[in-house]
């Protein structure tokens, strides 16, 4: 009996460790870092896909979603910004607030919120808020919100058209 006969094996060299995986990057907008959201993000196929993040994610996270790996980033969002843990906000405010102090009704991520203008607060034009920020998550710490404190821009309409008409004066 003549023995069996296999068909050459080429050996192929050993695949080299695999490349760390790139993550692809979803950008967030303070409140959905905040409370979780939908965001849109591409593939690299060209495809969009709806993701859906848990609360508390700070710039930098990694998250897994169907095998692809994302990247956190996060964007301001008009007078809204995220500093590592806290949430900053811009407040406009009547001048005699700035001047005196006193009780404001503010919106915030976490719904309307009553709050007591200190006097100290006003001359520093800065508020914090304990415990108002992004959510503990993983190994980070519950954020405060932080108010930056600054005066209404409110302009008479005579004003406004003296303005508009020494501008169209001028051209």
């Amino acid at each position: 009996a003549s023995p069996i006969r296999f068909p050459p094996v080429v050996a192929r060299p050993a695949a080299a460790e695999p490349a760390a995986e790139k993550p692809l990057i979803v950008t967030l907008t303070p409140v959905e870092a905040m409370m979780g959201g939908n965001p849109e993000a591409a593939l690299p196929d060209g495809r969009r896909v709806r993701l859906t993040l848990p609360a508390g994610l700070r710039a930098g996270a990694k998250v897994r979603v169907d095998g692809h790996l994302f990247e956190v980033a996060l964007k301001a969002d008009g007078d809204m910004i995220v500093r590592g843990d806290d949430l900053w906000m811009t407040a406009k405010l009547a001048t005699e607030v700035l001047e005196q102090g006193g009780r404001i009704a503010l919106e915030t991520p976490l719904g309307r919120r009553i709050v007591w203008i200190t006097r100290k607060a006003a001359e520093r034009r800065l508020l914090r808020l304990e415990g108002q920020g992004l959510p503990a998550r993983g190994g980070h710490r519950q954020g405060h919100l932080f108010l930056r404190l600054g005066p209404e821009t409110t302009e008479s309409r005579a004003r406004t058209l003296l303005r508009k008409f020494a501008a169209a004066w001028a051209a």
